[in-house]
């Protein structure tokens, strides 16, 4: 294919339309895919603990919601009860070989804390400032990486 002929390029785009459909909405479902794995990994990984600013151990002590057991302190994850790393989802809303789109995120279940955690915030107890993970970012830019280097791919 001559790359500097734009109607060559149409020309075998249109003559190859079933397969770039197909390798486009592959690249789509892994963007989708893995944008869902790396929030999963960034919740699991990204602590309150270590920031300036935050204390070691909230004002008083709580209790651990699956464990019951006593807490004081913030973690290494953001992992207490599962539901909002279990909540992580993606899917294709669009399929074809003209289209294809996808989500990822917290797509069925949105507790109003899942946004907090996201974008951080000052706790209303302590006054810390509880920094950002960015699990909605990390989870994109993995996604745009993925769909940048699937088309580089197809269009060598």
């Amino acid at each position: 294919m001559d790359t500097n002929d734009p109607g060559k390029f149409g020309e075998w785009l249109k003559s190859n339309l079933n397969d770039v459909g197909v390798k486009i909405n592959l690249a789509v479902n892994e963007a989708v895919t893995d944008g869902a794995v790396v929030m999963r990994e960034t919740i699991m990984s990204t602590g309150t603990k270590r920031y300036p600013g935050t204390r070691d151990a909230w004002k008083s002590a709580w209790r651990g919601k699956n464990s019951g057991e006593l807490r004081y302190g913030t973690g290494d994850a953001r992992f207490e009860t599962g539901k909002m790393v279990n909540a992580v989802k993606s899917a294709m809303l669009e399929s074809s070989n003209t289209k294809a789109s996808g989500v990822f995120g917290w797509l069925n279940t949105q507790e109003e804390y899942f946004i907090y955690q996201d974008k951080g915030f000052r706790h209303w107890i302590t006054g810390d400032k509880i920094p950002a993970m960015n699990a909605l970012r990390d989870g994109y830019t993995q996604a745009i990486t993925v769909v940048e280097k699937r088309l580089k791919e197809m269009f060598r």
